[in-house]
């Protein structure tokens, strides 16, 4: 009996021990350099303050981007804080994480809606490699839309705020720059041979 609890004992030891082994933590490597155009760093760090100001949507409810990155490995995380009316607590958050390397395809698009506002198309092509996490629970998905719906408030003495379509424009070309820059960055998952 104590030989069956201890081979039992080792066995559930050895298999917590393989599936931490299988997944190790992303390794802190250096930017990828940019072949032409503006650098990792500055690509990043605009698409990082344009996303947190302009991204979200402002149409039936309201959300913002928070918490929005750009690790060295290509990764965008951000946070999508979702209200309906009561904007002093958000109905969800939704976390997203894109690897930009794996993108296949990049579009803009303009809505005439109160003003106009924007959204971006993204799309990882066969692969599900955009990851989401809210309250219903997580999932797996190879397109996205991103709203750019929301307009920063003008400041006295500073730029008036470009509008949602000049913005969704110029985040496009942003985020494909970056895409180039993170081609190869991304690991594709190992395919398992089908049958048929």
């Amino acid at each position: 009996m104590k030989t069956k609890i201890l081979i039992l004992f080792l066995t559930v030891a050895e298999l917590l021990f393989e599936g931490c082994a299988s997944t190790p933590p992303e390794p802190d490597v250096p930017p990828p350099a940019a072949k032409s155009g503006p650098s990792f760093e500055e690509t990043r760090d605009w698409i990082i303050t344009t996303m947190e100001q302009y991204g979200g949507y402002d149409v039936d409810g309201h959300s913002v981007f928070k918490n929005v990155s750009i690790n060295n490995s290509g990764r965008l995380t951000f946070d999508e804080y979702i209200y309906s009316n009561d904007y002093s607590k958000p109905d969800d958050v939704r976390h997203t994480t894109i690897p930009l390397g794996v993108i296949t395809d990049i579009k803009g698009d303009f809505t005439p809606v109160r003003g106009g506002s924007g959204s971006i198309d993204i799309k990882t092509g066969n692969v599900a490699a955009i990851d989401y996490e809210d309250s219903v629970g997580a999932g797996h998905d190879n397109h996205i839309d991103i709203d750019v719906q929301n307009q920063p408030k003008a400041v006295s003495g500073q730029p008036m705020p470009e509008n949602q379509w000049e913005i969704t424009k110029r985040l496009v070309t942003a985020l494909q720059h970056m895409t180039d820059i993170c081609k190869g960055t991304y690991t594709a998952p190992t395919k398992t041979a089908q049958p048929f």
